[in-house]
């Protein structure tokens, strides 16, 4: 299933939300960061392992350091 089918999927339920999709590792954490500094953190993210820059392993590695952490459900996949 690609992104936009995923966007979908999420969106047909109207007590969830599609927010922000990343780019690559080094978007994602620019954003979670920033949710959660701005107070409203992130609540579910999907994750494809192999995302450009900054894999998603490397993502899940650099939230589980910061401080404080950025706590939340992680659903990593890997694109065929």
């Amino acid at each position: 299933m690609g992104h936009y089918g995923l966007r979908r999927l999420l969106t047909r339920d109207s007590r969830v939300e599609l927010l922000d999709a990343c780019a690559g590792g080094a978007e994602a954490l620019e954003v979670l960061r920033a949710a959660a500094q701005g107070g409203t953190p992130v609540q579910l993210m999907f994750l494809d392992v192999q995302v450009p820059e900054l894999d998603g392993f490397g993502v899940l590695a650099a939230l589980v350091r910061d401080s404080p952490p950025v706590p939340m459900p992680e659903v990593a996949m890997n694109s065929p």
